[in-house]
C-alpha cells in the first residue's frame, strides 16, 4: 500500500483557523462598502474601488509573502503575525473611515478645494486602507498551504480542501455579516466581533506555537481511498521543467488571470442588475459577493473530491473555461427572461414584500451567479496544481498564481465599471466577457497538443466566438426589466 503522510497533530485546528479567516476577511469586506458607500456614495463605482481595493492587497499580499514563508521554518509564527495584524487593521480601519474620513471632508471644505479634488483625495486614502489592510490578507491561504501540504501527492485533494474551507468561511461571513450581524448589532459591533475573532486566533498560534517547523506527527493513507492520484509525482520533477511543464504553467497564469477578470466583472455587472431588485445596497453586496464566494467553495469542493480523476490538466482547464462562457450566457438568457421565469408565475405571492424583494431576487441571483463561480471555483486549485514544481515550493506557487488570479479581479471591476458598462450596458457588457473567455478558449485550443488536432474543439469555439463578436458588433438592446 502507498502512503501519503497527513499531521494528526493540529490538523483540524488549522482547518478552523483558516475558516475563520474567511470568516472575517468578508465581514470587513461588506462592512467597509457598506461604510464607505456612506462616505462616498452608495453608487456602483464605490462598491468597485471596495473590491478592486481588496483584491489589489490580497495579490500583493500572496505573492510577498508567498515568497518569504518559501524560506521560513516557523509558518506558524508567521501565520500568527499574519492574523493578529488583520484584527488590529480591522479596528483601525473602523474608525479612520467612521470619524477620519467625514472630518477630512469638513476640513478640505474649509479651504476651498473644490468638491471633485476632495472626492478623489478621499478614495485614494480609502484605497490605501484597504490595499494596506488586505495585503496581510493575502499571506494567510500561502501560509496555511505551507503547513497543511507535506508530499507531491497531497497538492490536488489538499489545496482543493484548503481553498473550499477558506471560500465556505468567506461565504458564510458575507451572508451573516449582511443579513444578520449589520441589523442586530450594527456596524462597530460587527467590526469588534471580526477583531476579536482575529485577535484570539492570533494569540492562540503564537502561545501554542503550533505549526512552527517540518516535524509533524503522521499516518499512513491509502492513496487509492483518498482520492490522491497515484501518478501525480511522475507528471513533476522538481529542477527539470520540460518546454510542455512551462507551458502548462503559462496556460496556468493565464487562466487563472482570466477567470479572476470574468468572475469580478461579472460581479460588478451582476451587482448593477440586482440593484433593481434588491433595493437596499447593502444586501445586493452581501447576496451577490457572498454567493460569488460560495459558488467558489462548490467548485473547489468538487476539485478536492475528484482531482484523482484527472489526467490531463491542461485539457482540463480548457473544458472549464468553455462552460464558465456558457454558464454565463445562460445567465443572461436567465436574466432577460427573469420576469416570465421567476416573477410571474408566482404573481400572486409577490404582495408578499419578503418574497418580493428578498426571496425571488435570491433566487434568480442564486440560478445566475452560482454556476459560473462553481467553475471558478474548481479552477483555481486546478490552476495551482498545473503551476505547482511541487510540495517544497507551494507556499511560492500559491501566491504566484493568487497574484495573477487578483491581477484580474482588480482589473476586472475598473473595465466594466468605467469602460463596458457606460458603452455597452449591462447585456451586452455579459456577452464581452464571454466573447473574452472563448477568445482564450482558441488560443488553448491551439497550444494544447492534445485538442490541437481535434475536429471538434477549433470549430466550435470558432463558430460560438464569431456569434459572439457579431453580436456584440450590433449591440442589440437588451433589457433586463424590474418585476
Amino acid at each position: 500500500m502507498k502512503v501519503i503522510t497527513r499531521p494528526l497533530s493540529g490538523f483540524y485546528t488549522i482547518h478552523l483557523i483558516i475558516f475563520l479567516s474567511g470568516f472575517t476577511f468578508l465581514i470587513y469586506e461588506v462592512v467597509w462598502n457598506r461604510m464607505l458607500s456612506l462616505v462616498l456614495g452608495a453608487t456602483v463605482s464605490a462598491a468597485t474601488i471596495v473590491l478592486a481595493s481588496f483584491m489589489a492587497g490580497f495579490g500583493i499580499g500572496a505573492f510577498y509573502w508567498g515568497k518569504l514563508a518559501n524560506s521560513t521554518q516557523k509558518a506558524g509564527k508567521l501565520l500568527s503575525l499574519l492574523i493578529f495584524i488583520v484584527g488590529l487593521f480591522g479596528l483601525l480601519n473602523y474608525f479612520i473611515i467612521k470619524t477620519g474620513l467625514p472630518a477630512l471632508y469638513n476640513i478640505l471644505g474649509n479651504k476651498d478645494i473644490s468638491l471633485d479634488s476632495i472626492e478623489r483625495i478621499v478614495f485614494g486614502i480609502s484605497v490605501v486602507l484597504l490595499v494596506f489592510s488586505t495585503f496581510f490578507m493575502g499571506g494567510v491561504l500561502p501560509v496555511v498551504s505551507k503547513i497543511i501540504i507535506r508530499s507531491n501527492n497531497q497538492i490536488s485533494v489538499y489545496l482543493g480542501r484548503i481553498y473550499a474551507i477558506e471560500t465556505l468561511g468567506s461565504a458564510l461571513g458575507g451572508l451573516a455579516a449582511g443579513f444578520i450581524f449589520l441589523g442586530n448589532i450594527g456596524q462597530r459591533n460587527t467590526i469588534l466581533l471580526a477583531v476579536a475573532i482575529n485577535l484570539i486566533v492570533g494569540l492562540f498560534l503564537f502561545i501554542s506555537k503550533k505549526y512552527n517547523g517540518q516535524n509533524f506527527a503522521v499516518k499512513p493513507v491509502d492513496l487509492k481511498t483518498n482520492g490522491f492520484n497515484q501518478s501525480e509525482q511522475k507528471n513533476k520533477t522538481a529542477g527539470n521543467i520540460s518546454g510542455e511543464q512551462l507551458l502548462n504553467k503559462k496556460i496556468a497564469l493565464i487562466s487563472t488571470f482570466i477567470f479572476g477578470f470574468s468572475v469580478l466583472s461579472l460581479q460588478i455587472i451582476w451587482l448593477r442588475i440586482f440593484k433593481i431588485y434588491l433595493t437596499n445596497t447593502s444586501y445586493t453586496f452581501a447576496l451577490i459577493s457572498s454567493l460569488v464566494i460560495l459558488g467558489l467553495f462548490f467548485g473547489s469542493w468538487i476539485f478536492k473530491k475528484y482531482s484523482y480523476k484527472i489526467n490531463d490538466y491542461g485539457q482540463t482547464m480548457l473544458k472549464a473555461l468553455m462552460l464558465m462562457g456558457l454558464l454565463t450566457g445562460f445567465g443572461l438568457i436567465i436574466l432577460i427572461k427573469m420576469p416570465e421565469i421567476i416573477m410571474f408565475p408566482f404573481k400572486e405571492l409577490l404582495s408578499i414584500p419578503f418574497i418580493k424583494l428578498l426571496l425571488m431576487p435570491g433566487i434568480a441571483a442564486i440560478l445566475v451567479v452560482l454556476p459560473p463561480t462553481i467553475v471558478s471555483g474548481f479552477a483555481f486549485p486546478l490552476a495551482i496544481r498545473i503551476f505547482s514544481s511541487g510540495y517544497q515550493s507551494i507556499c511560492n506557487d500559491v501566491g504566484k498564481v493568487l497574484t495573477l488570479n487578483t491581477l484580474g479581479s482588480v482589473i476586472g471591476p475598473f473595465v466594466a465599471t468605467f469602460v463596458i458598462i457606460p458603452f455597452l450596458g449591462v447585456g451586452v457588457s455579459i456577452l464581452l466577457v464571454v466573447l473574452l473567455i472563448f477568445i482564450v478558449s482558441v488560443y488553448f485550443s491551439y497550444k494544447l497538443k492534445e485538442v490541437k488536432h481535434s475536429k471538434i474543439y477549433k470549430p466550435v469555439l470558432f463558430i460560438i466566438s464569431f456569434i459572439l463578436l457579431v453580436t456584440i458588433v450590433y449591440k442589440p438592446q437588451i433589457r433586463i426589466l424590474p418585476p
